[in-house]
C-alpha cells in the first residue's frame, strides 16, 4: 500500500515568491510613503511650535494619525 498523502505544503496553492524587482519596487514606494508621513509630521508640529493655535486639535490628531501610520511602517517618531 502506498501513501496518497501530499506532504508539499504548497500542493498548487501557493503563489509564487516576488521577485527581487518587485520587492525593490515595493521598499522604494514604502520609503517614498514613509518620507512623505516624516513631511507631513514636520509640517504640523511646525505649525504649533509657532504659536498656530488655531485648529490646534485637528493638528494634534493628524500628527497622531501620521504617528500610527509611521508605526505600523517600522518606523518610529
Amino acid at each position: 500500500m502506498t501513501n496518497t498523502t501530499d506532504t508539499n505544503p504548497c500542493s498548487g496553492a501557493c503563489t509564487p515568491a516576488p521577485s527581487y524587482l518587485e520587492l525593490e519596487a515595493r521598499e522604494s514606494a514604502l520609503a517614498a510613503r514613509i518620507e512623505e508621513l516624516e513631511e507631513a509630521l514636520l509640517e504640523e508640529v511646525t505649525w504649533l511650535q509657532a504659536g498656530d493655535s488655531f485648529g490646534a486639535i485637528d493638528r494634534l490628531n493628524r500628527i497622531n494619525r501620521i504617528r500610527a501610520a509611521l508605526a505600523g511602517k517600522g518606523k518610529t517618531t
